[in-house]
């Protein structure tokens, strides 16, 4: 029978293991237990705004009331495209699942399986499966990206963006043009919107 210091023992990949599934665990909880943080609720009326009325900003103005205008709907400031990837995993959250918090959360959690599988690909093609397996158990506990998947907020997708781009540089320098040129712009784009 294994003991209890053989699995605690981080030469072996049942710690990693273990620890991926309870990170995984953690995501699947804070998706579901976890409110919406205030950003996720503003982007989330940005978009059902925009989809009832065609128009990219909200009906109540400004979101900073740092002057006496802030309340003003005519004052409502425009974000024209500048959150253009984000508010797309909400449209298409809200278009699969309906709109609704638990859309967004869904949403949160595809999120972060994506970048658990882009973080295995990399690493994994990189350095080999172990180092694949420590990483993406390492992300999957990370505390800022459990917080992010909880209230919703868009630092995994930066991640994964960062990752598509670094990945796509390395692939250049390795002269794999088919990897890296659509890795790179896909990245970019998401990451100027």
């Amino acid at each position: 029978m294994m003991g209890v210091e053989e699995s605690l023992d981080l030469r072996k990949d049942r710690f990693w293991w273990y620890l991926l599934v309870l990170g995984i665990g953690l995501h699947i909880l804070v998706s579901f237990t976890s409110d919406l943080g205030l950003d996720a609720h503003v982007h989330a009326a940005y978009v059902t705004t925009e989809q009832a009325s065609g128009e990219n900003h909200l009906d109540w103005g400004h979101t900073r009331p740092f002057d006496s205008d802030a309340s003003d709907p005519e004052y409502g400031a425009d974000i024209e495209d500048r959150y253009a990837a984000w508010h797309t995993v909400f449209r298409i959250s809200f278009a699969m699942f309906g709109t609704s918090e638990v859309a967004l959360h869904i949403g949160a959690m595809i999120i972060s399986a994506l970048l658990l599988l882009a973080v295995w690909f990399t690493t994994s093609d990189l350095y080999g499966k172990r180092s694949a397996l420590i990483i993406r158990a390492m992300v999957s506990i990370h505390p800022t990206f459990l917080f992010a998947a909880g209230r919703v907020n868009p630092e995994e997708l930066m991640l994964l963006t960062m990752i598509g781009y670094a990945y796509g540089m390395i692939m250049l320098t390795r002269r794999e043009w088919i990897r890296g040129i659509p890795l790179i712009i896909i990245s970019t784009m998401i990451g100027v919107s």
